[in-house]
């Protein structure tokens, strides 16, 4: 299997974001902060990794990134502004950022990465699953270098209203806490010998499924769902590596849990998910700065399970 090496990382919060570090150039102070992170991170990223231009062809470059409420902001005021103003309440230069897509396609634009860009707003996982859809395209020769990752930007006050049931409780995508900080967080991900001097490690196994929230109700539904995240977590599990799982306070996220430790992992579990689809990722880089290896995963309360293990020599 082709080697998948983190040769960058590029990280922005809100407090430290683009227009404290990185001054915007003409046309992006329009954009939405997600957007604006994800530029200015992907920028990071990329010297992180010592890349040039010219480093890759532009068809052999991509970008995958994940988020949860990229756009929320946007279409909250934009709700506001039709029931308040009527139509002319809009601002037209402001219209395209309601688009979950857009901040990946700015940093596809900026950087010239041509070879796919793809966005995914799967609650909570949704960073996760841009690393290994980002890893199958370089496996596969789609890409040479991807960047890959999660944004996010501050929601509306009216984010900690439920706006999803799971489980029979209702939740919001991100378990039921408030999201308070917006930012980004992309890798750099390449292929090859060259790149692999580079490394500060490499991608391994990972996979993505769903789990029915549903059966959390009775106990015989939850002894088949730990079943099924016990088949679903046991390829993944490194006897000498630690295990990191993202997940609210939730039963699903109980259940998982149980089903690493059916399989004797050590688990660590994190329940701060208040950067929604972020919260993976920035604990993916704390585990490259650890160099073990460490099998990451996270369940949102909606059922969806994303797993990717972190590789050292």
């Amino acid at each position: 299997m082709t080697d998948v090496v983190v040769t960058g990382v590029g990280s922005i919060d809100a407090s430290t974001g683009p227009y404290t570090r990185h001054p915007p150039s003409r046309g992006v102070r329009h954009l939405a902060p997600a957007t604006r992170h994800a530029l200015a991170a992907a920028e990071l990223a990329l010297a992180a990794a010592g890349l040039k231009p010219d480093s890759y062809p532009q068809v052999s470059q991509g970008v995958a990134i994940g988020t949860n409420f990229g756009g929320t902001a946007t279409l909250a005021r934009m709700d506001r502004s039709v029931i308040e103003q009527g139509a002319a309440g809009l601002r037209p230069i402001e219209a395209p950022n309601f688009a979950a897509n857009l901040p990946g396609s700015h940093v596809s634009i900026r950087y010239g990465l041509k070879a796919m860009n793809l966005t995914l707003t799967t609650p909570l996982v949704a960073g996760l699953q841009a690393v290994l859809q980002a890893g199958a395209a370089l496996r596969s020769g789609r890409a040479l270098m991807m960047l890959a990752g999660a944004t996010e930007g501050t929601p509306p006050p009216e984010w900690a209203t439920t706006v999803s049931t799971a489980g029979g409780t209702a939740v919001s995508p991100a378990g039921g806490v408030p999201v308070t900080e917006g930012g980004c967080c992309l890798l750099t991900l390449e292929t090859g010998s060259e790149a692999g001097q580079r490394a500060l490690s490499r991608i391994g196994s990972g996979t993505s499924w769903f789990l029915p929230p549903s059966l959390c109700r009775d106990g015989e539904g939850r002894r088949r769902l730990r079943g099924l995240a016990g088949e679903g977590v046991r390829r993944l599990l490194r006897r000498d590596g630690d295990v990191l799982l993202i997940a609210p306070a939730h039963p699903l996220g109980e259940i998982v849990t149980e089903a690493l430790r059916d399989q004797g992992a050590a688990v660590t579990v994190s329940n701060d998910v208040t950067s929604a689809s972020m919260a993976p990722l920035l604990a993916l880089t704390g585990a490259l700065a650890r160099h073990r290896p460490t099998l990451l995963a996270a369940v949102s309360p909606n059922g969806h399970i994303a797993a990717v293990s972190i590789e050292h020599d």
